[in-house]
């Protein structure tokens, strides 16, 4: 079943900055991100859907996030956003997550 199918959801048109993965790449590296977790979309936003997506989330020790997401067997990548003032959940440091 398809998200949109069980809740009042929309599809919309969001900023995004997409380029080559070897120029999103080096702007990775220029801030200094490092990846912390990576999933995967799901077609249908099912479990156990096909792979449509993934997403990349990097933190640096300037307090910034980024959220990078490509597509299988694409050449690009495309910036979701770059975030700053990041405030961790100190309930979930230091624990299993």
């Amino acid at each position: 079943m398809c998200i949109r199918d069980s809740y009042n959801f929309y599809l919309n048109q969001y900023p995004l900055i997409c380029g080559h993965q070897d120029e999103v790449n080096k702007y990775i590296i220029d801030h200094k991100f490092t990846a912390v977790n990576i999933s995967v979309g799901r077609e249908g936003s099912n479990e156990d859907g096909s792979i449509v997506f993934l997403v990349t989330y990097y933190i640096n020790q300037m307090n910034q996030t980024l959220a990078v997401a490509e597509l299988p067997n694409s050449p690009e990548k495309c910036i979701l956003f770059h975030t700053f003032n990041l405030r961790m959940n100190e309930s979930l440091i230091g624990k299993d997550t």
